[in-house]
């Protein structure tokens, strides 16, 4: 009998052992990480989601997208693309693939990548009409790519509108006078 409490002991002893090693190891949860991302503390939430990655995280999925999120805000867009798009690949039936594909037309607005944050912002609007400010910055996008894409053009039709105003009023004055 007094073996058997001792394996019991050494057991419990063991068991207690390596939960409290677990716990005392600083692996943040996804839960610890995602509270970090939206108390805007971004540097800790991308080393707690690269923790979790790096750990080998049971449900990987909504971490490279959180992760790509609070390298955004953080101005790392390089990074925070290539999350986004593991996120794609590891998100099985792509629970949020607009909300990917809007992040990177927001990344490639940024970058001054006014067409192609275009063409994914109208990509979404086709699948989701209603999602977030999409027409307000289809609206400016368009615009501005218009503006770019024939800046030259606008300033002829200025140079000749202000050539046509200043004939008029030449000839007008030479008719009083």
């Amino acid at each position: 009998m007094r073996k058997l409490s001792n394996i019991g002991m050494r057991l419990a002893l063991g068991f207690l052992i390596c939960f409290l090693a677990g716990t005392a190891s600083g692996q943040p949860t996804a839960e610890e990480a995602t509270q970090l991302l939206e108390a805007k503390q971004y540097d800790a939430a991308i080393a707690s989601f690269t923790a979790l990655i790096d750990g080998g995280a049971a449900d990987i999925k909504p971490l490279y997208f959180n992760r790509g999120l609070a390298y955004y805000y953080t101005q790392q867009y390089d990074s925070a693309t290539a999350d986004f798009e593991r996120s794609m690949i590891t998100d099985g039936p792509c629970a949020h693939c607009n909300d990917v594909q809007y992040m990177t037309a927001l990344i490639l607005e940024e970058k001054g990548n006014l067409e192609g944050s275009l063409l994914l912002l109208k990509q979404i609007q086709n699948d989701v009409p209603d999602y977030k400010d999409v027409d307000k910055r289809i609206k400016k996008h368009e615009a501005s790519v218009f503006i770019s894409k024939y800046w030259y053009y606008m300033i002829a039709m200025a140079l000749l509108t202000f050539i046509v105003i200043a004939l008029l009023s030449s000839v007008l004055s030479s008719k009083r006078g």
